[in-house]
C-alpha cells in the first residue's frame, strides 16, 4: 500500500513537478502547524486548537513560499561553473541574494 502511494507520488513529480512540490509543501506546513499547536504549545490540553491558523499557514506556504522557492531553485540549477566550486557558488547566491530579497518581501507586505 505505502509503496503504491510512493510510486504515485513519484509519477506525479515527473508529470506535474510544480503542483506536486507546492501541494507537498502546503500539506507538510499544515501538519507542522497542527503538531506545533498540539504538542509544543499544548493547546490540545486546553481544547483551543486553531484550525484557521493552520489553514492560513499552509495557504501561505502553498501559494506564496513554494512557488517562489520552486522558481528560485530552477534558476540556481542554471548557474554554471567548475564542478568543485559550483555548490559554493550556488550557496553564496542563495544566502546573499535570495534570502535578503525574501526577507525584504516578507517585511514589505
Amino acid at each position: 500500500m505505502l509503496l503504491a502511494v510512493y510510486r504515485a507520488y513519484e509519477r506525479a513529480l515527473v508529470k506535474y513537478p510544480f503542483l506536486t512540490q507546492a501541494s507537498s509543501a502546503g500539506a507538510l506546513a499544515a501538519m507542522a502547524d497542527m503538531l506545533t499547536q498540539n504538542f509544543v504549545e499544548k493547546r490540545w490540553q486546553k481544547g483551543n486548537y486553531n484550525p484557521a491558523r493552520t489553514i492560513r499557514f499552509s495557504a501561505l506556504i502553498l501559494f506564496w513560499i513554494a512557488p517562489i522557492t520552486y522558481r528560485w531553485f530552477l534558476l540556481l540549477e542554471k548557474v554554471k561553473g567548475k564542478a568543485n566550486l559550483l555548490p559554493l557558488k550556488r550557496m553564496i547566491l542563495d544566502q546573499f541574494y535570495h534570502k535578503f530579497a525574501y526577507i525584504g518581501r516578507q517585511f514589505s507586505t
